[in-house]
């Protein structure tokens, strides 16, 4: 069994060796850097691997976080080869990883002496473990192996492999270095969300309503998955604007005065003069400010009109009204979700893009399940305080329309609230304010 403990490339490779092939290859550590989709990636790089190393299956196994243990995150097999279609087994990486060494195993025998059932079996006859290793830290094993069939590999197919898993190490590094920005930055981003809506009793996750409704809405047009991880930064800073809203009227229990309303109004714009002071926030410019511009053109602030308003503002219209129909406010109780997606096909090609609405239709059952679980948690959260059964709370409202019947209206007064209370003042849709 060989050890290399450092990348070792030799100047040429075995007779007959590809060497585009091998190039190819490396350049799969920037192809890694680069692509948002690193499973598809790894996973081609792999596909290559085996086809280069002549190899009968391959796998690459990843440092699983939560558990500290290898995992296997792809695997393949040669084309037109006898190999079954499953994983290898993680114990020849393991001992790789454990000894922070890529390993060669030239036979079944010396395979076999980690109890690699592969080797045991005499389905394996030699093997190659080489470590992926970032500079300051090793996140996985390349694992390549042959059968009997074919000639064992050597030291210098090793010493290839091994400078391959470097350049994935390289890319994968980096992909996940990008990742933990990335997820930095969105928890921050949510902070600063909730912040605006502490300010308000009655927003009641909103923002991450929204977010949510957005995200399967853009799942289900199409959306390519770079455009639905900005749509979802740039949805959950949709109301930022409101932070500039003066707490008399962002906070007012009842609705608004026509003079409050287009205060309320402003914070598209405040919103996007935040925005504007961020750099590397600009493609979230649209959704601030452009979410209440209608496909007619009569929205506001800039009176933008159907394919003028850009794809990702249209989307977070259409989630922003069905999240204000369905939600309680201090002064109405929030529609049923039949009503609700009855009103967005009533404003389809006026309030809203047709496409948009027609997406979010096909989307229904899994927007309905969303709204069942948020509705699950609130209750849950209330606990003790607000013991409502959703058939208790139907009876409620009945007996409330009945008694409005039967008395007429009631005078001006605050209504009683419910067991959550959301008010977003500014969706020009059936029932809002």
């Amino acid at each position: 069994m060989e050890a290399v403990d450092g990348i070792e490339s030799p100047a040429s490779g075995p007779a007959g060796r590809d060497d585009k092939g091998f190039l190819r290859l490396l350049r799969g550590g920037y192809r890694l850097a680069q692509t948002s989709r690193a499973s598809d990636t790894l996973q081609e790089v792999l596909n290559d691997a085996v086809a280069f190393f002549g190899a009968r299956r391959g796998g690459i196994f990843l440092l699983d976080d939560a558990t500290n243990q290898l995992a296997v995150r792809c695997y393949a097999t040669r084309a037109g080869g006898t190999a079954a279609p499953r994983p290898p087994s993680k114990t020849l990486a393991a001992v790789a990883f454990k000894g922070r060494q890529s390993l060669l195993f030239r036979d079944r025998n010396e395979a076999a002496q980690h109890a690699a059932d592969s080797a045991v079996r005499g389905e394996v006859n030699s093997a190659i473990c080489a470590v992926l290793r970032a500079p300051d830290r090793e996140l996985g094993v390349l694992h390549l192996d042959r059968g009997p069939d074919a000639a064992p590999f050597t030291e210098a197919d090793l010493n290839l492999a091994d400078s391959v898993a470097a350049a994935v190490a390289l890319g994968l590094d980096r992909h996940q270095l990008v990742e933990r920005h990335e997820a930095l930055f969105v928890q921050t981003v949510t902070a600063l969300a909730q912040a605006v809506e502490m300010r308000d009793e009655y927003t009641g996750n909103h923002t991450q309503r929204v977010t949510a409704y957005s995200l399967l809405l853009a799942e289900e047009m199409g959306l390519p998955e770079g455009e639905r991880r900005r749509l979802r930064v740039a949805t959950l800073l949709h109301d930022i604007g409101k932070i500039a809203i003066d707490d008399q009227i962002l906070r007012k229990p009842g609705r608004l005065s026509d003079a409050e309303f287009e205060q309320m109004r402003t914070h598209v714009v405040r919103g996007a003069e935040i925005v504007q002071m961020i750099p590397g926030l600009k493609w979230a410019l649209p959704v601030v400010r452009g979410h209440h511009e209608r496909y007619d053109g009569k929205g506001y602030p800039d009176k933008l009109a159907g394919v003028g308003i850009e794809l990702t503002a249209r989307i977070v219209a259409v989630a922003d009204a069905f999240d204000a129909m369905t939600s309680d406010r201090p002064y109405r109780t929030g529609m049923p979700a039949a009503r609700a997606f009855e009103e967005l096909q009533k404003c389809s090609g006026t309030h809203f893009d047709p496409e948009c609405v027609a997406a979010f239709f096909r989307a229904r059952p899994k927007i309905e399940a969303l709204l069942e679980k948020d509705a699950a948690e609130r209750r849950s959260a209330e606990g003790g305080c607000h013991t409502l059964s959703r058939q208790e709370l139907e009876r409620e409202r009945a007996a409330a329309r009945e008694a409005l019947a039967q008395t007429g209206p009631p005078r001006a007064s605050p209504i009683a609230q419910g067991p959550t209370g959301t008010r977003v003042h500014s969706i020009p849709v059936p029932g809002s304010a």
